[in-house]
């Protein structure tokens, strides 16, 4: 249920009709659970709109070559006959011929993941073969996936979590999720420390006429994938839905959590055991120990990547004022603010690119609220310092994805886009892949 989404037309218009709909909003917003996020959005809206963000020090700033390809100006049309995009100095989006949703690439240069159209197929694509082959077929959609360091493969479908180790041929369930939509966050909700032990985070929405579901369940591993342990620590300490991230930063040596969606707490494990409950606050002990303590203070991130200098965080507040985060310990937290027509579009997901002797950051934002919030595709060379604007598009109309986290073994970036016809007439699908 998107509170912002399903009454910001009716918030625009005067009279008795925009007090029936704030009544409503009112409403819908205490049995979400969502008033401490509402009152957050007011301060941040009053702090942007009377620019008192340390005058401007505070905002995301755009580097001075801007090679951006605007996509919300192009009508279906015009958008369907798009061949290359325009990528400046970054290189350049070539259009390939299989239409990844998403994939994950193994040591020997494989890529695992699933075609757009055919989401419950299970594809593997080596580098000498034309196409990819047909590995197995999911009982239904294959919503996220992931590969260990170990080369095991897992991916989840229909509320469940399937293990292929590297000299496996079968595909065996090792975990049951507490719905049958259940699932992890791609790229971001599932992760592996420096001992192997593996961890989820389960992610899913199911509204029951007053109140969500709760599924802020944290899944853990000791033997490579094929036994698991659950806690309930969230849950007992106010979540009430579900778990965005859960990923090892390398860097600080930490496991990152953030939970959604009544609290939007941020979380941290530096001792990398006792998953099963929360510190006490202020105390140096093994656990999870909450950063942020006010709602104000931010946190609901949906987006992490790191390079070897910092980790970054993208936030989720759809229709409210987003953040792009960064630190370099831990501790002390730097906060960017994304500035208009961008503001209200989350920053859906974050991954870092190899480039030469360092890195790029790529950050993708994603609003569908109404025309004036538009959605980003930018990149960031100089540690998010300044940013570029890459692909400018109407998340109403058109949406962008990323598709693969580049790495050694698979240095390109993929994206999809897929432009949705007027008249619910079709969707159109095309992969992407910057190469140089």
């Amino acid at each position: 249920m998107d509170i912002s989404t399903r009454f910001y037309p009716l918030l625009r218009r005067p009279g008795p009709v925009l007090l029936k709909a704030l009544y409503g909003f009112m409403v819908s917003v205490y049995r979400a659970g969502k008033t401490r996020e509402l009152l957050s959005f007011v301060w941040w809206e009053i702090i942007h709109r009377g620019g008192l963000y340390r005058a401007g020090n505070q905002y995301v700033k755009w580097a001075e070559e801007q090679p951006c390809s605007d996509l919300s100006k192009l009508s279906f049309t015009e958008a369907l006959a798009l061949g290359h995009l325009q990528a400046g100095s970054a290189g350049r989006w070539e259009p390939v011929s299989v239409a990844w949703r998403h994939f994950v690439t193994d040591a020997r240069q494989t890529r695992w993941g699933m075609l757009v159209h055919e989401p419950g197929v299970l594809y593997a694509h080596a580098r000498h073969e034309a196409t990819p082959r047909r590995v197995w077929t999911a009982p239904g959609p294959i919503t996220s996936i992931f590969i260990s360091n170990a080369q095991t493969l897992f991916f989840s479908s229909g509320g469940v979590l399937y293990r292929k180790g590297q000299s496996e041929e079968a595909f065996t369930p090792v975990l049951t999720f507490s719905t049958a939509i259940s699932y992890f966050l791609f790229q971001h909700g599932m992760t592996e420390i420096p001992d192997q032990a593996l961890l989820i985070g389960e992610y899913g929405s199911l509204w029951h006429g007053r109140s969500w579901q709760n599924l802020a369940y944290l899944y853990y591993s000791t033997d490579e994938g094929q036994s698991w342990r659950s806690t309930d620590f969230l849950i007992r300490n106010g979540v009430n839905k579900h778990i965005h991230i859960v990923k090892y930063s390398h860097l600080l040596r930490t496991v990152f959590l953030t939970d959604g969606d009544n609290k939007k707490q941020f979380w941290k494990n530096t001792s990398l055991t006792d998953f099963n409950h929360s510190a006490p606050s202020g105390q140096h002990t093994a656990g999870w120990h909450r950063i942020n303590r006010y709602h104000h203070q931010t946190g609901g991130y949906t987006s992490m990547t790191e390079t070897d200098k910092g980790v970054f965080f993208g936030s989720d507040y759809m229709g409210g004022t987003n953040f792009i985060i960064s630190t370099c310990n831990g501790t002390d937290f730097r906060r960017s603010v994304l500035p208009d027509p961008f503001r209200r579009s989350p920053v859906m997901n974050m991954v870092t690119r190899p480039l030469g002797n360092g890195f790029e950051i790529w950050a993708l934002t994603y609003s569908c609220v109404g025309p004036s919030a538009k959605s980003l595709l930018m990149r960031s060379t100089d540690e998010g310092q300044t940013w570029q604007q890459m692909l400018v598009f109407d998340g109403m109309w058109q949406e962008i994805r990323i598709v693969n986290a580049p790495s050694a073994c698979e240095p390109d970036l993929f994206i999809s886009l897929s432009l949705f016809a007027p008249a619910k007439a079709g969707v159109y699908h095309q992969t992407y892949r910057l190469s140089g």
